[in-house]
């Protein structure tokens, strides 16, 4: 699902712009299971997208969710 730019969105927005827009595609739902899984994403500004991500990835219980980043803004704040 095609989103609006996050860029001027706050953190609850950003949340809401993201619902349903992650998922794993049925046929390989079973391969995430007992997984390692490693998350990439370039910058965190809020965090949303990481969580959006993470929360998809998880239904499928993977053993290990890692998350790397290259930056992390002065906005990002975990709640």
């Amino acid at each position: 699902k095609r989103t609006k730019s996050q860029a001027s969105l706050d953190r609850e927005k950003r949340k809401k712009n993201l619902e349903g827009v992650f998922a794993v595609d049925a046929k390989r739902s079973d391969f995430l299971k007992g997984k390692k899984v490693l998350i990439i994403d370039d910058v965190v500004t809020t965090g949303a997208t990481i969580e959006a991500v993470c929360e998809t990835v998880k239904v499928h219980k993977p053993a290990l969710l890692h998350v790397l980043t290259a930056a992390i803004t002065p906005l990002y704040h975990q709640d």
